[in-house]
């Protein structure tokens, strides 16, 4: 018999899925593990001084003592740090799209400024107390190096530095963790009854370990320690101790375009971010490498 050939391929129908696709997006951890403050309104700069601590002196009866005085030191954080998100949509296009083109472009724009900041408060971890593989009876100045047979006696000697700072636990201990570095704990410490969560359900919170709140964030800073490079800048301490002064949270403006039948978009957010002095002693700055 002899082949016969169709062409109905005009009649075939395409089809849309009703969504388009979700990016791949992180948790914002600093809205956990940081101080936040919004809406600062009238003020670029913020005040927080400390006084010098006094110090205890011998006394002999009958014999004059030497009088300290008060001294202060300011500290401040200044709000200088602006970015925005600018963006056009073209109100011809708008129409002819089966898609929400607004909506998807204002939910990218609010990710990335959250993303920004994100990694500007985690960037401040290198100014907490220094912690590497001398803390945990390793060589001074080196990186840690994390395994399965360390991981309990990197959180027991973190804690161990933690009190010898003097710092008061108040169940607000954490760790922001690479993903590397949790993927460890999450193979050694299932016998224990450790389970991951959900990250994108609580801001990157994962778990409790060792009484120790567990974030796992791909924004800490990498550099190279002790000879190591790609060693991880990991948040271990007090909760709070990083600062993030907000200007306003992220707004939106829209505006007409001229000689466009278009509107521009433009998100955008103010905001500074630092450490108070004392409270650099009140976190770790764990040298990790995984």
């Amino acid at each position: 018999m002899a082949s016969v050939s169709t062409s109905i391929d005009a009649n075939k129908a395409e089809f849309w899925e009703g969504r388009m696709q979700v990016n791949l997006r992180e948790s914002m951890v600093a809205q956990e593990v940081a101080a936040v403050t919004t809406t600062i309104n009238g003020s670029d700069k913020l005040h927080k001084p400390y006084f010098t601590e006094h110090s205890a002196a011998s006394y002999t009866p009958g014999t004059e003592v030497t009088l300290q005085g008060a001294s202060s030191t300011d500290d401040s954080i200044t709000i200088d740090t602006f970015k925005v998100v600018p963006m056009y949509l073209d109100e011809a296009e708008e129409t002819q799209s089966y898609y929400n083109t607004l909506a998807e472009m204002t939910d990218s724009a609010s990710y990335v400024l959250r993303d920004t900041i994100d990694t500007a408060v985690f960037a401040q971890v290198d100014n907490g107390t220094e912690f590497d593989a001398g803390d945990i009876g390793g060589t001074d100045g080196s990186a840690i190096v994390l395994t399965s047979a360390n991981i309990i006696s990197l959180f027991s000697n973190a804690r161990k530095k933690l009190n010898q700072l003097n710092v008061v636990e108040a169940g607000d201990f954490c760790a922001v963790l690479p993903p590397a570095a949790l993927a460890l704990i999450a193979q050694s410490a299932t016998s224990v009854g450790f389970n991951f969560a959900d990250a994108a359900l609580s801001n990157g919170k994962v778990g409790n370990y060792m009484g120790f709140d567990l974030y796992m964030s791909n924004n800490l800073t990498t550099a190279t320690y002790g000879g190591t490079a790609n060693t991880t800048n990991c948040y271990i301490g007090k909760k709070k101790m990083i600062q993030l002064f907000m200007l306003a949270t992220p707004k939106m403006k829209v505006v007409d375009t001229e000689l466009k039948i278009g509107k521009a978009i433009q998100f955008w957010t103010g905001y500074g971010v630092g450490i108070w002095t004392r409270d650099k002693s009140r976190f770790l700055d764990a040298k990790i490498y995984c």
